[in-house]
């Protein structure tokens, strides 16, 4: 064998070599990549886990504090009542029924406010998923080069 053809051998091994190489860090680096964006996600979904929490238990605060109010102005109403020398009767009950319609009125507005913030949480995480899988995509996978390409040229 003469002493190019050895050289072009030689060349052909090395660049080989090389491009496998490349191809390995590039996977590497893919690999790595992946982690990093999906462990991101997972920090941002569980903020959001722990925002929905949050905003969950001051809804029910503000629920129990609507309820005792509630309660404490019926109560309220009914001893006023019964100390002015009144029975009873249709007018005491509307007042005390009206307590009550506020406060039901003002916790079907927090629960349809928690179910709107429910949902905009939801439709955040499916858009850090979706974020973290376009940054995934984004970077190159290492290919492996081809012996028989390398050999070919």
């Amino acid at each position: 064998m003469d002493p190019m053809t050895m050289m072009a051998i030689a060349q052909t091994g090395a660049d080989f070599l090389q491009a496998s190489t490349k191809a390995k860090e590039e996977e590497a680096r893919y690999l790595q990549n992946r982690i990093n964006v999906a462990a991101a996600r997972d920090l941002k979904i569980s903020s959001l886990n722990t925002r929905m929490l949050q905003e969950q238990e001051a809804a029910a605060a503000q629920k129990e504090q609507l309820a005792i109010a509630s309660l404490v102005k019926a109560e309220t109403a009914k001893v006023a009542a019964g100390e002015a020398g009144f029975k009873g009767g249709s007018s005491i009950d509307n007042a005390i029924d009206q307590f009550e319609t506020a406060r039901l009125r003002t916790t079907t507005s927090i629960n349809q406010q928690t179910k709107a913030l429910r949902n905009q949480i939801q439709l955040e995480k499916m858009g850090a998923s979706a974020e973290a899988q376009s940054r995934i995509n984004s970077m190159p996978r290492g290919q492996e080069p081809s012996m028989f390409a390398a050999v070919a040229t």
